[in-house]
């Protein structure tokens, strides 16, 4: 089962559904588990994005904090348009598209 699906079970027998969307937005915190017979990067979603931030290179993540600047998603013409270098490389591409398509994979299930 995924990691958030099973991390936010518990809450949903506590809460409607869209009181916990709306508590997810504000803090990725709700999905953390005290159960300690599992990996440290599987105990939050903090703790899995911690463990994956560590296991970009140093291109990868120069590339997605550049993305920051970009609130609430971006288009590939919006990207273009900023004044960051890596966009005309496919390595700075295929970092940003990977994630991005994690990020919808990982949106969808917990929606």
């Amino acid at each position: 089962m995924p990691l958030a699906i099973e991390l936010v079970a518990p809450w949903v027998r506590l809460l409607p559904l869209p009181e916990i969307s709306r508590k997810l937005m504000q803090n990725l915190d709700l999905l953390a588990s005290s159960l300690r017979d599992v990996p440290p990067r599987h105990r939050s979603m903090r703790a899995a994005f911690d463990s994956s931030w560590r296991l970009l290179t140093s291109h990868e993540r120069a590339v997605l904090r550049r993305c920051s600047i970009f609130r609430g998603g971006f288009s590939a013409e919006a990207a273009q348009r900023s004044p960051m270098p890596h966009w005309s490389t496919w390595q700075g591409w295929s970092t940003v598209l990977g994630f991005a398509w994690s990020l919808q994979v990982a949106t969808r299930c917990t929606s």
